[in-house]
């Protein structure tokens, strides 16, 4: 009995271990419209501390100046229709290196974001490249906000961590499944 409810205690701890990273990020642009652009990135491929390569599941612009007027595709970039490119690699918890391109339209540049420190990229169709180094935000106005540093003109900070969806449920059952043998241990059946 006691053994079955250290795996329970142990299921339900263990259920809490994975959690993405979820950090936020700031540049400042100097060219166009001069100004910070702040925002957050879950990165679900990583436990905080950890290291790894993979997608971000979401980007969200939170702030940006007001020179750059309204974003027709809304602020969360990662739902814009063109994902040319989404690598983040993490050591040890901080992010190192990143390829983000991402556009509305192929057609024009209103909405394009782009966080780029290693290579250009160049979406077939599109006359509208991100080379390596560019970090820039454009609006739906085609007014942007850029500077060409790299990693070192991106600054992330950690936010917070999110347990995974599917590790609630598995917490939830072993913290059901430690309730249920404590009240079949407090309450024993009675043998007729």
């Amino acid at each position: 009995m006691r053994i079955v409810c250290w795996g329970c205690l142990a299921i339900l701890f263990c259920a809490f271990a994975k959690a993405d990273i979820i950090d936020t990020f700031s540049f400042s642009g100097t060219l166009d419209v001069a100004g910070t652009i702040t925002g957050t990135i879950d990165l679900p491929f990583v436990n905080p501390g950890g290291s790894g390569t993979g997608a971000a599941s979401s980007i969200v612009i939170t702030s940006f100046p007001s020179g750059l007027g309204t974003f027709s595709a809304g602020l969360t970039v990662t739902n814009w229709a063109l994902q040319e490119v989404n690598t983040f690699t993490v050591s040890s918890g901080t992010i190192t290196s990143f390829d983000f391109f991402a556009l509305s339209d192929v057609t024009t540049s209103a909405n394009l974001f782009c966080l780029n420190s290693t290579t250009t990229v160049t979406p077939a169709p599109s006359v509208y490249a991100c080379p390596a180094d560019l970090n820039l935000l454009e609006s739906s106005q085609i007014v942007y906000t850029q500077n060409l540093l790299g990693a070192s003109g991106v600054t992330f900070s950690p936010a917070s961590s999110a347990p995974e969806p599917a590790s609630i449920w598995l917490g939830a059952s072993g913290l059901g499944c430690c309730v249920l043998l404590a009240l079949r241990r407090r309450f024993p059946k009675t043998r007729a």
